[in-house]
């Protein structure tokens, strides 16, 4: 991919074949001159490059894609979403907003999302099987909010890992573990009474799918079998990434610290224009 460097002489673009990190940046499309924000279009000729602002160069964004190896956070807006997002989040405000996990694998076709879930046409029964990624894309953000959960490790080369994604496929659905067992766990403070090792694999919520597979491979979650969200999302061994949507913009997986940066840039701009309305 070519990138874009400024002439100093004549201040406009010249394709040069290096690559820059400005081009992922929605600051700076492969058609533009500079940046959208604002006005401000001088060279920074010591650093080669656009200023975003007269007193802050702008940092080029974080962006990835989904692909084998990471686990994906969904939080629903439904009944019972809402209503297990209530008591996760009295443990863990931030990991709680996510109700629901399951393990992204790239087919050759398209990327699936292998989670412990309900299987269409049956309102109780439910267990590990893969759905489409574009069912959770096509419906964001009336019905979902995604992240992503990127291994510090290359797990995607490994065909351990896939080995261990695949062997749950089938099991089904710990309906007494989501209704008792989490609730009698986030109330009591992080006691758990339910279902322990083998037994508890016999059936598995989602995150306890989501966290089982990562410690049968690498042994990050000796506790998977309660399956806390909080664990798995405060876990060090991965990096955040959100699933970014702006009107008028392509939607991007930003990491998360990019992607609060870019929501308090949209609340900046929106809060100015409502000033000036007044």
């Amino acid at each position: 991919m070519k990138s874009l460097q400024f002439n100093e002489n004549f201040h406009k673009p010249m394709v040069v074949p290096t690559p820059c990190p400005y081009i992922i940046s929605r600051h700076m499309p492969l058609s533009c001159h500079g940046c959208r924000h604002c006005d401000n279009r001088s060279i920074d000729k010591q650093r080669g490059v656009l200023h975003c602002r007269a007193d802050d160069v702008y940092k080029p964004l974080q962006v990835t894609k989904p692909q084998t190896g990471d686990a994906l956070l969904v939080h629903t807006e439904s009944t019972m979403g809402s209503i297990i997002q209530f008591f996760q989040q009295i443990s863990s405000p931030n990991a709680g907003y996510y109700n629901h996990s399951g393990l992204v694998k790239d087919e050759q076709h398209a990327t699936y999302v292998y989670e412990a879930t309900q299987l269409e046409g049956h309102k109780l029964r439910a267990a590990v099987r893969p759905t489409p990624l574009k069912d959770y894309l096509d419906k964001v953000p009336e019905r979902y909010q995604l992240m992503i959960l990127r291994p510090k490790r290359d797990v995607a080369a490994d065909p351990r890992y896939e080995e261990t994604m695949l062997k749950y496929v089938g099991m089904p659905y710990d309906y007494v573990n989501l209704v008792w067992h989490q609730v009698r766990r986030i109330l009591s403070g992080g006691i758990w009474k339910g279902r322990k090792k083998e037994k508890a694999w016999r059936r598995l919520i989602c995150h306890e799918y989501t966290m089982t597979v990562y410690d049968a491979y690498a042994g990050w979650f000796p506790k998977c079998h309660q399956g806390a969200v909080e664990e798995l999302y405060h876990s060090e061994h991965f990096d955040r990434y959100l699933y970014y949507q702006e009107a008028g913009r392509q939607p991007l997986w930003v990491h998360e610290d990019d992607a609060k940066r870019l929501i308090e840039e949209v609340r900046h701009s929106t809060a100015q224009k409502g000033g000036g309305d007044e």
